[in-house]
């Protein structure tokens, strides 16, 4: 065993060197316009023969030089027996049970509870990601008890800039909302300011669902109940859009919806966020006429192998390739952009409005043999051939992709 700092090193076969490579260049964070040199140091080498069938262990860790850990092999079968606990505790097998195990890397503990990485390698924790990831990481793998402490902690301090249209009451948000608006030094890429089709489409559910709640309690539920008729019957009266779908938001500032239409300066864009107003529990054009054209006019334009576009084709301002620097990659991150975890969102549409959702995922389940092994992308390009892009490994997409295959099944 060698001591080199803080870090303890042993295994056989050990020849120290101690040499600084400076200079090295990292391609992927060259790719993402990060910084892209870092110094490398070269402790040592191990040389060992080993024959067929033969192990050859090696250990490295920091701290107190008698705390040594357990033998790699050790830690394999402690894994191997964790594996096939979640899997059998999830009832998987196939890819699911490889969803399942991807899951798992994303739930980590921490003073507080439990809490979700939203990617690796290059994310944290961010509570938006966490409740879109949710039922997938925490319901859909037999952890609910997990899902409940995690509910607990978080949502004590969750708040939004959430404003109801005492007019309408529809949800109106400001500069910096919803999902899809990264920003330059330019401003917002995509500005949701006004009444975006997703919020207000979860919002009308979020009623509903409280209008239950309080029956299932035995309490009054009038002020809910009227404030979810009303919400309802804006947003089928407000969101249908003349081009067969629905508007991606309506009543913006003519500055951030130049192409807008009428005086209200409606933004038509094809985007997938109308999708929520057909695939929530209690989506508020479940049983609208408009449905099917316009889920099929979204799949039609939208859907690639790994997942919906961000953003169709044809429209103004899409970007087909998800590359270059960090200001890019930010323009093109939501103008086309494909989003693996939006596959859920549209499976469900697609149920609701008795649309076929056969070989929906035939393409990501392909895709968990490739970028990040086992796992799913965040992104990908929208255009063809579907490279995947971004963190190679992602809560939401792994979440959306395994409740899908097991409600889709």
């Amino acid at each position: 065993m060698i001591v080199a700092g803080t870090y303890r090193i042993a295994g056989p076969g050990w020849q120290p060197a101690g040499d600084w490579h400076l200079g090295a260049r990292l391609r992927e964070e060259a790719a993402r316009g990060l910084a892209d040199t870092e110094d490398l140091w070269h402790a040592g080498t191990y040389f060992q023969r080993v024959n067929s069938g033969e192990l050859m262990e090696i250990s490295a860790w920091a701290g107190d030089p008698g705390t040594r850990p357990p033998a790699a092999s050790a830690v394999i079968a402690e894994a191997r027996e964790r594996a096939h606990e979640l899997v059998t505790a999830a009832k998987a097998e196939g890819s699911t049970a490889t969803l399942v195990l991807a899951a798992d890397s994303f739930v980590v503990r921490t003073a507080d509870g439990p809490d979700v990485v939203a990617g690796y390698p290059w994310f944290g924790s961010y509570l938006g990601d966490t409740m879109t990831a949710y039922e997938g990481l925490f319901l859909e793998t037999g952890r609910a008890e997990e899902g409940r402490k995690l509910l607990r902690a978080r949502t004590r301090s969750a708040a939004g800039p959430l404003v109801v249209d005492p007019a309408d009451e529809l949800v109106r948000l400001g500069d910096a909302a919803s999902w899809p608006n990264p920003c330059t030094e330019d401003g917002p890429v995509t500005p949701r300011i006004g009444k975006p089709v997703e919020i207000n489409a979860l919002w009308v559910n979020a009623l509903a669902a409280m209008v239950d709640l309080l029956v299932e309690a035995g309490r009054d539920d009038a002020e809910p109940r009227a404030r979810h008729a009303r919400a309802r019957a804006s947003f089928l009266a407000r969101f249908p859009a003349p081009e067969g779908w629905l508007y991606d938001v309506i009543e913006g500032p003519p500055a951030a919806y130049p192409l807008g239409a009428g005086n209200h300066h409606d933004d038509p864009s094809l985007r997938p966020n109308q999708l929520f107003a057909w695939s929530l529990p209690h989506a508020p054009l479940i049983r609208d006429p408009l449905g099917r054209d316009a889920v099929q006019a979204a799949g039609a334009a939208l859907l690639t192998p790994l997942g919906p576009r961000t953003l169709a084709a044809g429209e103004y301002g899409y970007q087909g390739v998800h590359r270059g620097s960090r200001e890019e990659r930010d323009i093109a991150y939501h103008q086309g952009t494909v989003w693996p975890w939006l596959i859920g969102t549209y499976a469900d549409a697609c149920a609701a409005v008795g649309l076929p959702s056969e070989g929906l995922l035939t393409g990501l389940e392909a895709h968990l043999s490739e970028w990040g092994v086992g796992s799913v992308s965040e992104t990908a390009d929208g255009d063809p051939p579907h490279d995947a892009t971004g963190s190679p490994f992602s809560a939401r997409s792994v979440a959306e992709v395994l409740r899908t295959l097991r409600s889709h099944a």
